[in-house]
């Protein structure tokens, strides 16, 4: 996803839709199919099966409340940078844009390295066999 809107984020005022948009959109595209089913497996991969609904309601909705909360957010990061910007109509809000999808793309790669590392953290966690408690020689995590 980060690497679409990097890729929007270049985009020119006198390109064309099949050299400057499309490609990026259709990574982003392909970054979003992937990364929300991985989303969904990890946030109710541990769920017990009686509250698979329950959990996989609260995932939706905050992928949809996190989605408006963000676009609203890009949208106000690229009006201050377009009333900031100085040029013709069409470059300060191409210039509002690129700072937009900039942003997205900071975010989407963020979120890239903290899924990764919590990634690695539960895979070390499963790895490390249960320890006893010696006081009680009963099986923990």
């Amino acid at each position: 996803m980060a690497a679409g809107l990097l890729v929007l984020a270049r985009s020119s005022g006198s390109g064309s839709f099949l050299a400057d948009v499309l490609p990026g959109t259709l990574i982003v595209a392909g970054g979003i199919g992937t990364s929300f089913t991985a989303i969904l497996l990890a946030a109710t991969g541990g769920v017990p099966e009686a509250d698979q609904g329950v959990a996989s309601g609260l995932i939706n909705t905050a992928q949809q409340v996190g989605g408006a909360v963000g676009i609203a957010g890009l949208i106000t990061l690229a009006s201050a940078r377009s009333d900031a910007a100085i040029g013709s109509p069409g470059d300060v809000l191409l210039t509002g844009y690129h700072g937009a999808f900039a942003a997205a793309a900071a975010v989407a790669l963020l979120a890239a390295v903290i899924a990764w590392i919590a990634f690695r953290a539960g895979e070390q966690a499963r790895e490390q066999p249960a320890t006893a408690d010696p006081s009680t020689g009963v099986s923990g995590l």
